[in-house]
């Protein structure tokens, strides 16, 4: 009883944002025939129903019949905890003291659970976080039950405190954390109809004209709404498989490049899917220098992470290489998506690849991609500076030294001398984050990684971007099926983007943003959006000034040049290069 308890205050925290559902409407000419399985009209299924909306009420702790017999004070008075009272066990003092609380008011949580000692308390018991916060629930309250567990398994009352620091509401119990349990019998009720093919507002509705109105049921209606919705991602729904395998076999017989996999269990539960478009795999002959990796965009109902492979084309646009549907974010899967990605790709492995730091992302990488390049997201490691330095004295200098030490260092031997300093002129020298860091410091330290192409990439961005395109075609509700369908869909608006990008770059030229003639020579080289790249490069030539130009007895052309490095237009930091230029051999 104590875990579920437990679960249910959770579940409380993670719906703090109500999810809304829109209750659909049919026509009544169609809900003729399905009308006579859930109104009340034969005497026989009245009986029936009569004796289930008893069970129901009962097991909620609702007494529908009884109440002209026992007055609501005196039930309260027979389930009030005092001092020296015994109890079977942990259950059923939380029982008894929870329709305490629901009649009284209040809702209860666990405070203390150990083999000596239990303690139940009020919702509102603890202390309010110094943080700011739009609300809170806590307001120190003192209300709470200590007892003492005998060895034989019953507790005993030891203290009772029943005064309460704020008011108390019995009219709106069932809204607050802990009142909110669906009794064994309701949630049995509720899977079997939603099974059945039942709407979820008829089910719901059929529960309450059971219970004699929604006020007896000691429930909202949301909750019932998200066990509905929880059950339907721990299940797939039937003929969602089969459905998919149909869909990519058609897609198949149109072009039987088209890659596809599907990973089912033991009982026929689907695991894993991953699928390839024909025109990803083409893509990928000449984009293979470098690709993001990436599972942090949950896009469908069974709250499976949707991994996806993205590189980048000529037009300096995100491709998508291949996505899937993983069951988990554990090595096993992830092994299992690269292999037959790497399948589908004709065994040619990334010379490059970006991830986030999961370790079963390492692990999955290191073993089917071992001549690839792995580094790891600078993004997220940065991410976690506010975690990793809170406890730093003067944090907002540590923070900046700490970029200063990653981004301006020009040599390997800089970085290393500058780390160093910085662990010493903040006395981080113990803490184990920057010590795992540093040892994984080729696996995403710039000054490591800038002699590989990486296509302008040094985080997982490209896989956002791409999760963000997909956002208007599928969301949280879409299921697996038409989730697919809606991809296809997406992949044709992105193909033709590809196009317009085409057009731009044949059909319409920049003007030189210099003098330079080589500039004008490589705008007709490169793509449209390339060029613009270019052109930022050319204004940055303003920035740097030549100081010394000495010819060597080499032969070798020597020039000390000056960079005045600006961010958003502000002047940042000067750097001074020496550049060797070889005229023989260019």
């Amino acid at each position: 009883m104590a875990c579920e308890f437990d679960q249910i205050l959770c579940s409380e925290d993670n719906n703090n944002g109500e999810e809304e559902y829109d209750v659909t409407v049919e026509e009544e000419g169609n809900n003729n025939d399905e009308e006579g399985d859930d109104v009340i009209e034969e005497d026989d299924k009245n009986n029936n129903r009569e004796e289930e909306a008893t069970v129901i009420l009962d097991s909620n702790g609702v007494d529908g019949d009884d109440d002209d017999d026992v007055s609501g004070e005196d039930l309260i008075a027979n389930m009030t905890p005092m001092k020296g009272m015994e109890y079977d066990s942990k259950d059923s003092l939380m029982k008894v003291y929870q329709d305490y609380a629901k009649l009284q008011g209040f809702s209860i949580a666990i405070r203390r659970s150990s083999s000596k000692y239990y303690v139940l308390a009020c919702f509102k018991g603890r202390k309010p976080k110094d943080v700011i916060m739009k609300f809170t629930r806590q307001t120190q309250c003192p209300a709470r039950v200590n007892c003492i567990v005998k060895t034989n398994g019953k507790v005993i009352v030891s203290n009772v405190w029943l005064n309460h620091s704020h008011s108390l509401e019995p009219q709106l119990s069932m809204c607050m954390p802990g009142n909110r349990e669906l009794s064994l019998h309701m949630k049995c009720l509720l899977e079997s109809r939603d099974i059945a093919g039942y709407r979820t507002c008829k089910n719901v509705r059929t529960l309450e004209v059971m219970a004699g109105g929604p006020q007896n049921l000691g429930v909202t209606e949301r909750v019932f709404r998200n066990f509905i919705d929880k059950r339907r991602r721990l299940r797939l729904g039937e003929g969602d498989a089969k459905a998919i395998h149909e869909l990519f076999f058609r897609m198949q017989l149109q072009d039987k490049n088209f890659f596809h996999i599907m990973d089912v269990d033991d009982e026929g539960r689907l695991r894993n899917v991953m699928w390839v478009h024909p025109r990803s795999i083409a893509a990928y002959e000449e984009f293979h220098d470098v690709v993001s990796f990436d599972t942090t965009y949950l896009v469908n109902k069974y709250k499976m992470p949707w991994a996806t492979v993205v590189g980048v084309n000529q037009h300096n646009q995100s491709i998508l290489l291949g996505c899937g549907l993983l069951s988990h974010e554990q090595s096993e899967s992830f092994k299992w998506f690269f292999s037959n990605w790497l399948l589908a790709m004709k065994g040619v492995q990334p010379t490059a690849m970006l991830t986030d730091q999961c370790e079963s992302i390492k692990i999955a990488v290191k073993a089917v991609f071992p001549m690839t390049i792995h580094r790891l997201c600078l993004w997220h490691i940065a991410n976690k500076i506010p975690q990793k330095f809170k406890g730093v004295a003067d944090f907002c200098s540590c923070s900046s030294d700490f970029y200063s030490t990653i981004y301006d260092s020009l040599s390997i031997a800089e970085f290393e001398s500058r780390w160093t300093d910085f662990l010493s002129k903040h006395s981080l020298h113990n803490n184990r984050w920057l010590k795992n860091l540093f040892d994984e410091k080729k696996n995403w330290a710039p000054i490591y990684l800038n002699h590989i192409f990486w296509a302008g990439m040094v985080s997982t961005q490209r896989s956002e971007s791409m999760h963000a395109f997909f956002d208007g075609f599928v969301n949280s509700k879409s299921t697996l099926k038409p989730f697919v369908e809606q991809y296809e869909i997406a992949i044709q608006n992105k193909i033709q983007k590809e196009m317009n990008a085409d057009y731009q770059s044949k059909c319409v030229m920049l003007k030189p943003v210099s003098t330079f003639q080589w500039e004008k020579q490589l705008l007709g080289e490169y793509t449209h959006n390339i060029d613009l790249l270019l052109q930022v490069e050319v204004k940055k030539i303003s920035s740097c000034n030549v100081e010394d130009v000495a010819i060597g007895e080499d032969g070798v052309n020597r020039c000390k040049i000056k960079e005045m490095r600006l961010v958003q237009n502000v002047f940042h930091k000067e750097y001074t290069y020496t550049v060797e230029y070889r005229p023989f051999g260019e």
